[in-house]
């Protein structure tokens, strides 16, 4: 088992047999980039676009939103952040 330099858990896999936390973000991040690189080749994303980086953004805004949506009230906070990613796409 990988040790992250900070003492946390980074192999692939939990002592349960589940992938760990960054093998599930890496796993996310490369179908989002696979998604955004097909898109790109089919004229819906513009060629200026960085596929990759489109997929980090992506990976890193859904799991925010994934925190903000528990812990606020207020729903305009995460349509408005998912309206502005989405500006980034067009």
């Amino acid at each position: 088992m990988f040790r992250h330099q900070h003492g946390g858990r980074a192999g692939p896999a939990r002592r349960d047999g589940r992938p760990g936390r960054r093998a599930q973000l890496g796993h996310i991040e490369t179908l989002l980039h696979s998604a955004l690189v097909r898109a790109q080749a089919q004229g819906e994303l513009p060629a200026d676009r960085d596929p990759l980086t489109l997929a980090r953004m992506l990976l890193v805004l859904l799991q925010g939103l994934r925190v903000v949506g528990k812990a606020s009230a207020d729903p305009a906070r995460v349509r408005d952040a998912v309206e502005q990613a989405l500006t980034l796409l067009d």
